[in-house]
């Protein structure tokens, strides 16, 4: 790989990093669509180790990107920071390969995060083919907020937002909304505010480095906003290959360590934490309709609840 910060181009505002690992069945519409995008935007793309052709693909393509070579899977976050040591644009806009951005929205998303000084991160809507009822955006998982989002009772934030849990549902989603976390398949950046708190942790492979970053960036001051009039499409999951049929609970294990990390430094809530999550899961699985949602549920409940071993 070769270390030498990238030169700016003279328009150049925003980097766009996109981290593959055998994405070839959607790379295209990928590049396809940051060719749209503008001018004053360069594509940095860092493979972690593709055995398909997706590093071909992304050389032949008219948009020209920059591509970084990994000889291992380093993850998603190192993959990131790697990109991101390598540029100098005052953006940062993060983007999964599966990801589609439209010029418009991106548009919209710049105009924000230029127009509100203290906003350290902005989305759109994302929208996930396999998810119809929540968004990849809400509020930190505290206990409270879990207990909300476990129990069904956060269905009812339209009402009293007080409610609200840790996933912003649909129904209540606004033009411009202030939140504590986004996903970072698709989140646009601000270049200060990443080198403010230090960009996001290598602490895990992937999962949850995104809602660290957010949280970080709120105890930093700044702000977290969900633009909901503004959308993006992402199918999730269809950027890695290897798709066995495994139901891969990293990501709640990964998301009772963050507790631990931002709220839990009291075992009693640790414990308290994992019990609401994991018989929340368990209690899922037994009314679900398809076996496969009782499997997958009865997975999570079964991962937070080991993920308790070897606390104090």
């Amino acid at each position: 790989m070769n270390a030498k910060r990238l030169g700016r181009g003279v328009r150049d505002e925003t980097a766009v990093v996109v981290v593959t690992y055998n994405s070839s069945r959607v790379i295209n519409g990928l590049l396809d669509s940051v060719a749209q995008l503008s001018s004053g935007i360069r594509l940095i793309i860092v493979d972690n180790n593709s055995s398909d052709d997706t590093v071909i693909r992304c050389r032949s393509h008219s948009v020209n990107p920059h591509v970084i070579l990994n000889h291992e899977n380093v993850g998603f976050a190192r993959a990131v920071r790697q990109a991101v040591s390598l540029s100098s644009e005052e953006f940062l806009l993060l983007l999964n390969p599966d990801a589609r951005l439209g010029p418009d929205a991106y548009r919209n998303l710049l105009e924000y995060v230029r127009s509100h000084r203290r906003c350290g991160a902005v989305a759109p809507l994302v929208n996930e083919r396999a998810n119809d009822v929540a968004v990849p955006a809400g509020w930190a998982p505290t206990l409270p907020r879990m207990i909300l989002h476990m129990s069904g009772i956060s269905r009812l934030a339209r009402i009293n937002f007080s409610l609200r849990g840790h996933y912003l549902l649909r129904n209540q989603v606004a033009d411009e909304m202030a939140v504590d976390w986004v996903t970072g398949a698709c989140l646009l950046t601000r270049r200060d505010a990443w080198n403010s708190v230090g960009g996001m942790t290598t602490r895990w492979f992937m999962y949850a480095e995104d809602l660290d970053y957010c949280l970080r960036l709120g105890d930093a001051g700044w702000r977290v906003v969900l633009l909901g009039s503004t959308e993006a499409e992402h199918a999730a999951g269809l950027s890695s290959a290897g798709n066995d049929g495994r139901i891969r609970t990293e990501w709640i294990v990964n998301l009772a360590e963050l507790y631990d990390l931002h709220f839990g430094r009291a075992r009693a809530k640790r414990v308290a934490w994992r019990a609401v999550v994991a018989s929340g899961f368990l209690a899922r699985s037994a009314i679900a309709r398809s076996a496969y949602d009782r499997r997958r549920f009865r997975a999570y409940g079964h991962a937070v609840a080991r993920s308790a071993k070897g606390k104090r």
